[in-house]
């Protein structure tokens, strides 16, 4: 017995944001200038403007016996 599942999908989004972990340093500071740099270690959400997702997702799934052995003693 088995099952094959396909859907189609197209998301199209304004103003997206994302959000991302990195360091965000101070805009006029270098890596070399902050004493702790774990203090802008973090999440930080960025504007993505205009985006597009499409994409396809096929699944197969299946259930049975694959080899049956008769051993008859």
């Amino acid at each position: 017995m088995g099952v094959i599942d396909i859907a189609g999908f197209w998301m199209e989004y304004n103003k997206m944001m994302e959000f991302n972990f990195g360091l965000f340093l101070p805009a006029d500071s270098t890596l070399a200038q902050v004493s702790n740099p774990t203090e802008y270690l973090g999440f930080k959400s960025i504007n993505v403007g205009s985006t597009r997702i499409n994409g396809l997702d096929i699944s197969i799934m299946a259930q049975g016996k694959i080899l049956v052995l008769n051993h008859e003693v």
